[in-house]
């Protein structure tokens, strides 16, 4: 059985063929059966090679949509009479190459004509002839205008809630050839007022150094100004290159980061975000991340109380383990009487949780996840 390193490095092997192949301009492309052939079969062939990435690796990335990497190949085996070569030239042509600077990127078939995950980006490294991933993932959509994106039918919602995936929305510039990315953390906002039921809008607008608050009057959010601005053009030097790539990828963990603690709380059911109140546009998120509670929600209620008991047992388990377990002689001796002390009322009120949580669970059965709660 083949190393899943071979065939990471066969998903790059096709995208740079890809590049390869369209270098010569759409005209070229449109005008020539011999290269939309090949340019076909790469992108089927890198879709192959990701199904055929061992079941552990798989299990290892669960924020990785594969059933949609594959309907994509699908698409192209079944369906190729079917096939729109002006949107194929639009993503080998404007979309791949920006957004191969973070990593491998894989298509994914379009859910709805007006919303819905274009890539699917594993934010990865090329060392020499290795393929070094970062374990991190994040989905794209991708627009060629700021128009606002308009949540006003349920698949849509549903679309948008159902993924356990970091979203962000992508704008590419014809005019100077850069791919410009928000993070659409308000969405999140909307999801904890309004559950999964009310429409909603996202707009586009840089309007300063945080996040603008969502109008939920008006159920309009904005993105706020641009995390990441993405050239298409390539620097004239490897080093350039690699320091360029370096400042892309490391803004991305960071952001991706953050949309994972949030979606993680969502899962959990705990009405908080994690909002940054300033950050810079190709720079890492910094210290200014604020914990902002949804105090009207209707999922902020009793409701919440197991999930949040839960989580709070698994934290105070590493503490009292991490109090036991370093060495009183790593630690000033007053603050190592301090951790004699502390980790049995860490343990004791891990206890407490678990006991509330088991009560609770008992006289009102499971606790109510905010998809079931809506409609009280």
């Amino acid at each position: 059985m083949k190393n899943d390193r071979v065939y990471l490095l066969h998903i790059l092997k096709c995208l740079r063929r890809v590049e390869e192949d369209t270098a010569g301009g759409k005209h070229a492309f449109l005008a020539s059966h011999t290269l939309q052939d090949a340019v076909l079969r790469n992108l089927q062939t890198m879709a192959e090679s990701t199904q055929r990435l061992s079941e552990s690796t798989r299990q290892h990335h669960p924020e990785i949509e594969w059933r949609q990497i594959a309907a994509f190949r699908n698409v192209l085996v079944h369906d190729y009479l079917g096939i729109d070569l002006e949107r194929v030239w639009e993503i080998v042509h404007r979309d791949v190459p920006a957004l191969c600077k973070l990593g491998f990127t894989v298509p994914v078939p379009r859910q709805e004509d007006h919303f819905g995950v274009d890539f699917i980006v594993h934010l990865a490294r090329k060392i020499d002839q290795t393929i070094a991933p970062s374990g991190k993932s994040f989905g794209i959509q991708i627009k060629s205008n700021e128009a606002p994106l308009v949540f006003d039918e349920q698949h849509k919602r549903d679309c948008l809630y159902g993924s356990s995936l970091p979203f962000f929305l992508g704008v590419v510039s014809r005019q100077n050839l850069t791919l410009t990315v928000y993070n659409t953390l308000n969405r999140l906002s909307f999801y904890w007022m309004f559950g999964t039921t009310r429409n909603f809008t996202l707009t586009v607008k840089d309007t300063g150094d945080g996040i603008p608050k969502p109008d939920f009057g008006n159920a309009i959010g904005g993105t706020g100004k641009p995390i990441l601005e993405i050239g298409i053009s390539e620097p004239t030097t490897p080093q350039g290159r690699s320091c360029e790539i370096e400042i892309l990828q490391s803004t991305m963990r960071s952001w991706i980061d953050l949309e994972n603690e949030n979606l993680s709380l969502k899962e959990q059911g705990i009405a908080l975000l994690f909002w940054p109140s300033t950050y810079t546009k190709n720079k890492p998120l910094g210290e200014g991340i604020e914990r902002r509670t949804c105090p009207h929600t209707k999922f902020a209620g009793p409701d919440s109380l197991p999930n949040i008991c839960k989580a709070t047992e698994k934290t105070l388990t590493s503490l009292s383990f991490y109090l036991r377990r370093l060495p009183a002689d790593n630690v000033p001796e007053n603050v190592a009487n301090r951790m004699s002390a502390m980790y049995p009322k860490a343990d004791s009120l891990r206890d407490e949780c678990e006991a509330l949580r088991g009560e609770w669970e008992i006289d009102t059965g499971p606790s109510a996840s905010p998809s079931s709660s809506a409609g009280r």
